[in-house]
C-alpha cells in the first residue's frame, strides 16, 4: 500500500514553509503514475507558493514492488552522513517484512 501524509515543507530557496502531501511509501504496481513521475523526474517536485522556486521534496521514502523483488529506501540529503546506520535499518526492515 502507498502512504501519503500532510507534512510541513520548507522551500530551500526562500525558507517559506507550507503543508504538502508527501509520500512515505510507494507500492509501484498499485500506483503506476508515481512510477512514471519518478522515472521522468517530476515526482514530488513542487513550486513554492511564496517565491515560485521549483524544488523536490526531500523526505524519507520507501519504494516497493514485491513482484519484481524491489525494495528501495531513499533518505533526505541531510542524512547522508548516517548512511551506514540507515543501510542497516533498511536491511533489517527488509528481513522483518
Amino acid at each position: 500500500m502507498s502512504t501519503f501524509f500532510p507534512t510541513m515543507v520548507a522551500c530551500p530557496a526562500c525558507g517559506h514553509s507550507e503543508e504538502r502531501v508527501v509520500a512515505q511509501s510507494i507500492h509501484g504496481p498499485r500506483l503506476p503514475e508515481a512510477v512514471t513521475d519518478i522515472l521522468n523526474g517530476s515526482f514530488q517536485r513542487v513550486a513554492c507558493s511564496a517565491c515560485g522556486a521549483h524544488f523536490e521534496m526531500d523526505a524519507p521514502l520507501v519504494f516497493l514492488d514485491f513482484d519484481q523483488k524491489i525494495w528501495i529506501a531513499m533518505y533526505p540529503r541531510a542524512w547522508e552522513s548516517r548512511w551506514e546506520a540507515l543501510e542497516q535499518e533498511t536491511l533489517a526492515s527488509v528481513r522483518r517484512n
